[in-house]
């Protein structure tokens, strides 16, 4: 059985992580708790009235809390529910399990509490030799991604590179969730969900987290690496434009337009090939309800304003974000006057890339290729240890330049 670190004001850095600091002993603590204030004007965000109502939101909500038959006589919804009913309960049997291990290598569980309400659980690990007030990353998951379902590596790889790494999870996500209403979790969801858009509330989940590196635990913004992968790529690059932060931002494996790689894969979801009939339906169909809705995360515009120290990481043959659909691909291609070698990669195959590691400049920063590896989901996997390399290397001179 592992033992749990409990978190309280008289533990500091060095005592909770079980690493050396190279800091002298300070009264700094990791709060079990942190507050985070309205970022300038957002609290606009918090409205009752939105333009459009997120239908397909609230309705997953009430299912996930809710999972009954929608047709109750037949026995394919029966089936379907009773199916839905045992993948919630053992995906958090999971995390439960995987929580226990995070903390066993080192993890200090955290809970962060955004502007409006919602209680996000996040664990902090030390990196060795670090102080407190040394370089910290801020790691952004994908899309409903649940930090706790990773490999236990991905903090181990950074901390013992000598790097403090917060992980968290968002709203709706494993703990990160609303305050009860009356005692009723669901309820709390329900209304949580109705007064902050989901696109807004990732937004604030992601400022509340800076606000907690930055503030509470005192970490100067020149020394915080955001690294958003996936939808954390766009979400943190969002960020990183509209508050013009002076951190370094690493966007991985991540897209140039939401609208545009949601309508891409929505016929794989309804099993459709994209090239049918069907398939360019609900393509069209997708796009129009993501413009009609205000969902958009614009990174190859975001991307532009991001004043600072920043660099892309991609792979060729990333199963979930298509070269075209890729952020590396939307600023090659608007950049294609000063690169002469630019090529439109439509159709890709293996033979076509160099299985080697390459360091390219596109619009004026670095760009980071990973090679597609065999066997492996190359939109999730962890770096191999020769890409670790070149990642650390690239985030050291980020942080380094001025």
């Amino acid at each position: 059985m592992n033992e749990k670190i409990e978190v309280n004001s008289s533990m500091n850095l060095a005592e909770v992580s079980g690493r050396p600091s190279s800091e002298p002993e300070t009264d700094k603590a990791i709060p079990p708790r942190f507050v985070c204030p309205w970022p300038s004007l957002g609290k606009w965000c918090l409205s009752f009235l939105w333009p459009i109502f997120d239908v397909a939101v609230i309705i997953a909500i009430v299912v996930t809390f809710w999972p009954r038959p929608l047709i109750p006589s037949d026995p394919k919804s029966q089936r379907a529910a009773q199916d839905l009913r045992e993948l919630i309960l053992r995906n958090s049997e999971t995390r439960e399990s995987r929580r226990e291990l995070f903390v066993h290598i080192g993890g200090v569980e955290v809970t962060m509490c955004t502007p409006d309400g919602v209680n996000l659980y996040g664990m902090y690990f030390a990196g060795f030799g670090a102080g407190a007030h040394d370089a910290t990353i801020i790691r952004m998951n994908g899309n409903a991604e649940s930090f706790q379902m990773q490999d236990t590596q991905l903090p181990l790889m950074y901390a013992n590179s000598g790097f403090n790494i917060v992980l968290f999870d968002y709203r709706g996500v494993g703990r990160s969730c609303w305050r009860p209403c009356f005692g009723f979790k669901s309820l709390g969801q329900l209304l949580g969900v109705w007064r902050t858009r989901k696109i807004e509330g990732n937004m604030l989940d992601a400022w509340t987290v800076y606000q907690f590196v930055t503030k509470e635990l005192g970490v100067p913004q020149e020394k915080v690496v955001i690294v958003g992968h996936s939808m954390g790529g766009a979400i943190s690059t969002k960020m990183c434009a509209k508050y013009q932060l002076p951190c370094a931002l690493c966007n991985s494996r991540s897209f140039a337009s939401l609208r545009d790689i949601a309508s891409n894969l929505a016929p794989s979801f309804c099993n459709s090939p994209p090239n049918t009939m069907k398939g360019k339906i609900v393509k069209h169909l997708a796009y129009m309800l993501l413009c009609a809705s205000g969902w958009e995360y614009d990174s190859l515009v975001n991307w532009k304003k991001v004043k600072g120290r920043k660099w892309i990481e991609y792979c060729p043959l990333d199963p979930v974000i298509p070269y075209p659909c890729s952020l590396k691909h939307a600023i090659e291609k608007e950049d294609r006057d000063r690169d002469a070698g630019f090529t439109e990669l439509d159709d890709i195959r293996l033979d076509d890339i160099r299985l080697s590691i390459t360091v390219e400049r596109v619009g004026g920063h670095k760009v980071l290729r990973l090679p597609p590896l065999l066997d492996y989901d190359n939109h999730n996997r962890l770096l191999t240890m020769e890409e670790l390399v070149y990642h650390l290397e690239i985030m050291r001179e980020e942080l380094n330049a001025r």
